[in-house]
C-alpha cells in the first residue's frame, strides 16, 4: 500500500443519505489514493453496534466528478486499503 496522508477532522460535518433520509455525521478522517485517484471519508452517525463501539463508515469521493456523491466500496483491494488505514489510525491512537 502507498503511503496514505491521512487527514484528522474535528467539529466537521458531513450529510449521508441514508433510507431516504438525510442524517448529520461527523467526519472523522479523510485520505487520498495515489492507485485509485479517489478521496476516501471516514464518518459516524455516532450510532453503536452490538458490542457498544461506534459504528465508523467509510465512502469514497470521486474528487474528478462534477458532484460529490459518497461510493460505496466493493472492490476487495480498496477494501484492503481502507482496513490498512483504520488500523493504522488504531495502533496511532492508542499508542
Amino acid at each position: 500500500m502507498e503511503d496514505n496522508k491521512v487527514k484528522i477532522h474535528q467539529d466537521e460535518k458531513i450529510q449521508v443519505e441514508k433510507d431516504g433520509q438525510t442524517i448529520d455525521c461527523d467526519l472523522l478522517f479523510s485520505f487520498e489514493s495515489d492507485d485509485t485517484l479517489k478521496t476516501y471519508l471516514g464518518y459516524t452517525d455516532n450510532s453503536l453496534d452490538t458490542n457498544g463501539r461506534t459504528n465508523i463508515y467509510v465512502s469514497a469521493v470521486d474528487p474528478f466528478a462534477g458532484d460529490l456523491k459518497l461510493e460505496d466500496i466493493t472492490d476487495p483491494r480498496e477494501i484492503d486499503m481502507i482496513r490498512e488505514v483504520l488500523e493504522r489510525l488504531d495502533q496511532e491512537a492508542n499508542s
